[in-house]
C-alpha cells in the first residue's frame, strides 16, 4: 500500500487545505496535457505521478475515507511495529546466542592461552635445563679437553727437550767429524800437493834430461855433418860413407 501523506509530501496531521494545495501543486506538475511533448517514457512516468497524486487526494480529502486510512495505517504501522519488534527479539536472540558462543569461545581461547602459556613456560624450564645440562657437560668436555692438551704439551715440550738434546749431540758429532774430515782433507790435499810436485819436478826433470839428450845428439850430429861437409870438400871424390 503506497503512502497517500508521502505522495502528497505531507504529515499525517495536515489540514484538507494543505491537501488540497499540495494535490493542485502535483496536478499541475504531473498533469499529461504539460508532457505532451515528452517521450513515451516520461508520458508515462508523469501520468503515474498524477494518477498517485490524484488517488491520494481523493483519500485525504474525503474525511470518512481519511478516518478508514488513517486506521489502516495505524494497523498496518502496528503490524509492521509487532513484526518489527519480533525480529528484534530474533536478532537479539540470535545475538545472545551469539554472545554466548564467543564468551564460550574466548573462555575456550582463554583456557587454551592459559595452558599454551603453561606450556610455553614448561618448555622454557625445559630448554633451559637442557642447556645447563649441555653447558655443564660442555664444562666437563673441555676441561678434559684441556687437561689432555696440558698432558700432550708436557709430552710434547718433553719430546723437544729429547730431540734438542740429540740434535746437539748430532751438532757436535758432525761438527767433530766435519773436523776430521777436513783434517784429513788437508792431510790427503797436501799429500796431493806433494805427489804433484813430485811428479811435475820429475817431469821437469825428465824433459831437462830429453832437452840435453837432444841438444848433445843435435850436436852431434851437426858435428858429424860439418865433418862429412869438410871430408866431401877434402875429397871429391869419395862417395859418401851412407
Amino acid at each position: 500500500m503506497s503512502d497517500h501523506y508521502q505522495t502528497l509530501g505531507l504529515q499525517p496531521n495536515a489540514s484538507k487545505s494543505d491537501i488540497k494545495n499540495a494535490y493542485f501543486r502535483l496536478a499541475h506538475l504531473y498533469h499529461p496535457d504539460h508532457h505532451s511533448q515528452a517521450d513515451v517514457a516520461g508520458r508515462d512516468a508523469a501520468a503515474a505521478a498524477f494518477r498517485r497524486a490524484k488517488d491520494a487526494y481523493d483519500v485525504l480529502y474525503d474525511a470518512g475515507r481519511r478516518a478508514a486510512y488513517d486506521s489502516t495505517i495505524r494497523r498496518s504501522s502496528y503490524e509492521k511495529q509487532e513484526a518489527q519488534k519480533k525480529k528484534w527479539e530474533a536478532e537479539r536472540a540470535k545475538r545472545d546466542v551469539w554472545d554466548a558462543k564467543r564468551k564460550a569461545d574466548n573462555e575456550k581461547w582463554e583456557a587454551e592461552r592459559v595452558k599454551r602459556e603453561e606450556n610455553e613456560k614448561w618448555e622454557a624450564e625445559r630448554v633451559k635445563r637442557e642447556l645447563e645440562e649441555f653447558f655443564l657437560k660442555f664444562d666437563a668436555i673441555w676441561k678434559k679437553w684441556d687437561e689432555q692438551q696440558a698432558k700432550e704439551k708436557a709430552k710434547w715440550e718433553a719430546q723437544k727437550a729429547k730431540w734438542e738434546a740429540q740434535k746437539a749431540k748430532w751438532n757436535s758429532h758432525n761438527k767433530k767429524r766435519e773436523a776430521d774430515m777436513l783434517a784429513e782433507f788437508e792431510v790427503q790435499k797436501a799429500k796431493w800437493k806433494a805427489k804433484n810436485e813430485k811428479q811435475q819436478a820429475e817431469k821437469e826433470k825428465q824433459e831437462a834430461e830429453w832437452e840435453a839428450q837432444r841438444s848433445k845428439r843435435k850436436a852431434e850430429m851437426e858435428k858429424r855433418a860439418a865433418e862429412l861437409e869438410l871430408r866431401h870438400l877434402n875429397h871429391p871424390h869419395l862417395s859418401h860413407p851412407d
